[in-house]
């Protein structure tokens, strides 16, 4: 009896164990751009599309197996408050913009007309 569990947990640590980590890594970058897509149907959809493109791009650019499910977790964790203020951009009266450029340290305001900044030397920008 001690001897098969011998010859099993052999088996089981030089054939199946390494099997299983080989199965693993092959799923994973599969379950990341599942979490990732799936992520992307909480945004409205009409920029549906445009967030699991641009999700998955960036997801195939991350090196390594982990670091891409790492992300994808982050980007699931994520969805739902980018969505929601997507969508609360485009609501009249919202009090949320919708302009990009309005978030940044440099405000629209400060720009001039070729696009320049007009920004005091040593400023953040």
């Amino acid at each position: 009896m001690k001897g098969a569990l011998i010859v099993l947990g052999f088996l089981a640590t030089s054939f199946l164990i390494p099997l299983l980590q080989d199965e693993v890594k092959e799923v994973l970058p599969w379950l990341a751009e599942r979490l990732v897509r799936r992520a992307a149907r909480r945004m409205p959809e009409e920029v549906r599309d445009d967030y699991a493109n641009e999700w998955v791009a960036e997801l195939y650019g991350k090196p390594g197996r982990i670091a891409k499910l790492w992300f994808a977790a982050k980007i699931a964790r994520g969805a739902g408050k980018t969505g929601r203020r997507n969508w609360d951009s485009r609501r009249p009266g919202s009090g949320v913009s919708a302009a990009p450029w309005e978030h940044s340290f440099v405000s629209a305001s400060r720009l001039d007309t070729t696009g320049a900044c007009s920004c005091p030397p040593g400023s953040m920008i």
